[in-house]
């Protein structure tokens, strides 16, 4: 979950692998983060809308990015 301009989401990272992953661990309640998204999507299972993260950035540092499609445009 993340609260942006004063709004909840749901963030989605796809697959997990383990060494994409490894950094989004350390996050902690309250972090400040920049998120970039292609997509934001509604699930009727789901109260909170669904950003499909991107990329992600804590203190200046990239601590997530979305690995590009194999053999797609």
């Amino acid at each position: 979950m993340a609260r942006i301009n004063g709004e909840d989401y749901i963030l989605s990272f796809g697959v997990e692998n383990s060494n994409e992953f490894q950094q989004l661990h350390s996050l902690k309640v309250n972090d400040k983060i920049i998120v970039r998204s292609h997509s934001v999507s509604y699930a009727p299972k789901y109260s909170y809308p669904i950003v499909s993260g991107d990329y992600v950035e804590r203190d200046s540092i990239i601590i997530y990015k979305r690995a590009p499609r194999k053999g797609g445009c």
